[in-house]
């Protein structure tokens, strides 16, 4: 991710675009921005993130379809003088659609049924995540143990890190409430 822009809704919620990926032949124009995704970003998840040690970006939920129409979209810079207007369209875009598209889901209910709605009965490791950052621990160690597969080389090797990590809050959470 080069830049994350966020439009906040409210404390927790925030619309959000990143610039994933341009293209360039060097130091020279032009400038192609070739990935930009829009999503909406839960400030919890974010905190539980860094706690973690994990370096994800703010967005919890992207739409997974580029912003600006096919796969092959980019926004091409050749001058100093297209900077103002490839940035006014950029805002066009991420207000048109992004913010739409995050308000959807800028409810923590709406957002972690997406969630689960991706997933297969053996959750990934995101719906755990949203419950641990909600504070709902029981249910995020449930989740997590819904997560956990039968076969260990099914998860690559940061993801089994992530796991265990999670793994370790959650428990550190339930010794601290008494449970």
């Amino acid at each position: 991710m080069l830049v994350t822009f966020a439009r906040p809704f409210d404390d927790v919620f925030a619309a959000t675009a990143e610039v994933l990926a341009v293209l360039r032949q060097s130091d020279r124009p032009p400038v192609k921005i070739t990935n930009l995704v829009v999503g909406v970003s839960y400030e919890p998840l974010w905190r539980l993130y860094a706690e973690l040690g994990e370096d994800f970006g703010r967005t919890a939920l992207d739409d997974p379809i580029t912003v600006g129409g096919p796969p092959d979209w980019r926004l091409s810079i050749n001058t100093p003088h297209e900077v103002e207007a490839a940035a006014e369209q950029l805002a066009s875009l991420v207000s048109e659609h992004g913010v739409a598209f995050a308000a959807r889901y800028a409810t923590f209910d709406e957002l972690l049924a997406e969630h689960r709605g991706e997933e297969s009965d053996e959750y990934g490791v995101t719906v755990p995540l949203l419950l641990a950052a909600a504070g709902r621990v029981d249910e995020a160690r449930n989740a997590l143990a819904h997560h956990r597969p039968h076969d260990p080389q099914d998860v690559g090797a940061h993801e089994a890190n992530l796991v265990g990590k999670l793994d370790a809050w959650l428990r550190q959470q339930s010794a601290a409430s008494g449970q």
